[in-house]
């Protein structure tokens, strides 16, 4: 086509060559032009044409094909002109169509970015010898500009690689390497495969096995100083013929002579005499992840020693690394192993995905998007952080974002909670001097609570077990939270009676046995995940046992065979039926304290069911009613949780409103044994005044109750001496006086 007017960039008269369908780039322009000649791209397929800077580094016969049009796959029609310009040393679709052409590699940038100091001879080119490579851009384009040479300098965005350290833009470069011929292995590489279970699973067929399935030739070498060096001695005169080594006593038979340190440059000095051909060991180093993928026979020195240790452990029941290692060491491990032993490495590959920040982005010591570590191990300690990555997405393969809330629930709801549980129970043996057996032992109880406890820990234990032993690792943690939930918020606060009361009967030392049981199981099954704090529960539990000084060297716990409980799906239903009368207490805004005359619980349960009894008193104390009815509702289905329903009768009589009154009196008078100092079994002398005639008649009603729950020999008006403070009792008030007996 030729432009038949002029403006910024080009003149009347000039004649472009581009693909059709960017002629709207001209039409934006508003410019006039008429078409030449229309011509398919095959057409122009041979034809030359004239570089925009000579090149006068390559030969007559390599400047016949390098300035030569040519098809290629990679060159669209979304913007440029339709034709694209080449750098085969420059780019990876470059290089490979360069090999197959045969186009020759001309450099123009070094190794280090910079322009080479060879276009110091090239005219128009003077300017950016020894530049790097960014910072020549715009001098190159200016001078072309100056030539006329330019139609139009534009800025795109696209794709392209950059440091992820410091940001800057990075650059390919083709360089000689020394290969291993993968593409000979990929039936095998997808074969061996097979034969690995991967979590999480789609990684197999997906990210790893499409990874195999277009496996390429493997570049082992490296340029650089450090290194492992690669054993190959190259003749001298003859680049085509090598030696490559097997061992240092091959070398040192070759050589003579072998030096003890094997690195560069000592290794470099070694030369190989043989028929009178002198050989030089080649420059490259090894690829540092061919020493990872060699791992696990060369860290034992295989095949010159330990050859039968090697055997019995090889391939490894498990490895895990990060998502990003399928291209990496999960990869060169199973290149190695398929090639020198025909199998894969490993048996089993736990992928972790990626942590990433608060905010969702990679985490970056430049961006300082995460806290400091020092600050999080101080503020929650190792084993919290380790029990929150443990029971996250991120050893599933998925990203997890880190944030300070995280582990605050975590540290609150798992560790707090159990640190309290087993504060409880040291607080309440040493009063009654309840020590445990020598041998551990699960109790026998008759305690419907025991029972449960015992039975949700062979659940937990059970189901913990079987994920661990699928290295489903999230899936085996979390259900030790949920237990540890169970423990303290249901087990623990449903049996304070048992360990409060001063009666020392076989019903207290079954709660003391079965949570002390439950206790150091939990410990076991918290110990892998979070070794610190279960170390130091299990050396406190165990104290004067016959066990051993640490919990990891202790047994994984078992379970029965058939550890599920009909016990486990009773329970769920009372605490179902439980949420539900809660519920309806919050929808009429009746506090828990509050006494009610009666709850209906509409469901399954025949009201003649041995349950009804032995969980109704539960339910009754949970609801905090006088009486609790059972309606059978229609469906036959014993503990379907779908049909319960719950009814409340809210109407609160002058009586229900004093017994509330008395037990918000208790509430008061406990929170002031606690800020008064006194340890939770001292008894105490009480004395309870107010005006308020209905608060005056509910402490009169409940004296017994109120003396018993707060541990007083009696409830009396007045009091000489000990600890004084005044409440507010909805709107009445009462002056609260104590002294330890």
């Amino acid at each position: 086509m030729e432009l038949l007017d002029a403006g910024d960039g080009w003149k009347r008269g000039e004649k472009l060559i581009l693909a059709k369908q960017r002629l709207s780039v001209l039409d934006l322009k508003k410019m006039e032009y008429k078409i030449l000649n229309t011509k398919k791209g095959k057409d122009c397929v041979g034809a030359t044409y004239e570089p925009l800077y000579p090149v006068h580094s390559i030969t007559k016969e390599e400047k016949a094909k390098a300035y030569r049009v040519y098809t290629d796959d990679s060159v669209d029609l979304e913007d440029g002109t339709g034709i694209l310009h080449v750098a085969p040393r420059y780019g990876e679709t470059d290089l490979a169509m360069g090999q197959r052409l045969g186009l020759p590699l001309i450099e123009s940038v070094d190794g280090f970015g910079r322009m080479v100091d060879a276009l110091k001879k090239e005219p128009g080119l003077e300017s950016v010898a020894g530049l790097w490579f960014k910072d020549a851009d715009p001098l190159i384009i200016e001078d072309l500009t100056k030539q006329g040479r330019i139609f139009a300098a534009e800025t795109f965005t696209h794709t392209y690689p950059f440091c992820w350290r410091c940001d800057r833009p990075l650059m390919y470069f083709a360089t000689p390497t020394w290969n291993i011929r993968v593409t000979k292995l990929v039936k095998n590489l997808v074969k061996n495969n097979e034969e690995v279970s991967w979590v999480p699973e789609h990684i197999k067929e997906g990210r790893f096995g499409n990874w195999l399935a277009d496996a390429r030739d493997w570049g082992i070498s490296r340029n650089r100083f450090w290194g492992n060096p690669l054993p190959i001695w190259r003749n001298d005169d003859d680049p085509k013929d090598i030696i490559v080594i097997g061992g240092l006593d091959e070398l040192k038979e070759l050589s003579g002579d072998v030096p003890s340190d094997l690195h560069r440059p000592a290794i470099d000095k070694v030369k190989i005499i043989r028929d009178g051909k002198t050989y030089s060991r080649v420059e490259e180093v090894l690829d540092c992840w061919f020493e990872s993928g060699a791992m696990p026979f060369a860290q034992d020195h295989y095949p010159f020693e330990h050859k039968a240790d090697f055997d019995s452990a090889f391939p490894a029941d498990f490895i895990a690394e990060g998502l990003d290692q399928t291209r990496g060491w999960f990869y060169t491990l199973h290149v190695l192993a398929t090639a020198l032993f025909e199998k894969p490495a490993y048996k089993h590959v736990v992928v972790n995905g990626l942590v990433l920040a608060a905010d969702g982005q990679k985490m970056s010591k430049r961006l300082k998007n995460y806290p400091p570590l020092s600050e999080t191990f101080d503020r929650y300690g190792a084993d919290v952080l380790r029990f929150f990555m443990m029971s996250s997405p991120v050893v599933a393969g998925e990203g997890v974002r880190f944030a300070d809330e995280a582990l605050a629930d975590v540290q609150r709801n798992v560790f707090l909670r159990l640190w309290n549980v087993h504060s409880f129970f040291t607080t309440y043996a040493e009063i009654d001097g309840w020590k445990p057996g020598k041998a551990l032992a699960e109790p026998k109880s008759d305690n419907v609570l025991d029972t449960w406890l015992l039975a949700r820990l062979n659940q937990t234990i059970t189901e913990m077990t079987e994920q661990a032993d699928a290295y489903q690792i999230a899936r085996a943690v979390r259900p030790l939270r949920e237990l540890i939930d169970d423990l303290s918020n249901w087990y623990v606060r449903r049996s304070r009676r048992r360990f409060w009361k001063s009666e020392d009967d076989g019903d207290k030392r079954a709660a003391y046995a079965t949570l002390h049981y439950a206790l150091v199981r939990i410990t076991q099954l918290l110990a892998p995940w979070s070794p610190f704090v279960a170390d130091r529960l299990w050396r406190e539990l165990t104290t004067g046992m016959e066990m051993p000084p640490s919990v990891h060297l202790s047994d994984w716990p078992s379970a029965p065979k058939d550890s599920w409980h009909p016990l486990i799906r009773d329970m769920d239903y009372v605490r179902e039926a439980i949420t539900i009368g809660l519920a309806q207490r919050a929808q009429f805004g009746i506090k828990v304290r509050q006494p009610l005359a009666k709850a209906t619980i509409w469901d399954t349960l025949d009201p003649e069911d041995s349950r009804a009894n032995q969980f109704g008193s539960i339910i009754r104390e949970e609801l905090n009613v006088k009486e609790l009815i059972f309606e059978r509702s229609g469906d036959q289905q014993i503990g379907n949780m779908a049909h319960i329903r719950a009814e409340l009768d809210t109407t609160i009589t002058p009586e229900l409103a004093r017994e509330g009154m008395m037990r918000d009196v208790v509430r008061q008078v406990q929170d002031f044994r606690k800020k008064s100092g006194l340890a939770v079994e001292d008894r105490i002398e009480l004395a309870l005044d107010t005006d308020d005639k209905e608060l005056a008649q509910a402490v009169k009603e409940h004296s017994k109750t109120i003396a018993a729950e707060t541990l007083a020999n009696k409830v009396s008006e007045k009091l000489a001496g000990g600890y004084e403070t005044t409440v507010k009792l909805g709107e009445a008030e009462m002056k609260i006086s104590l002294k330890k007996l």
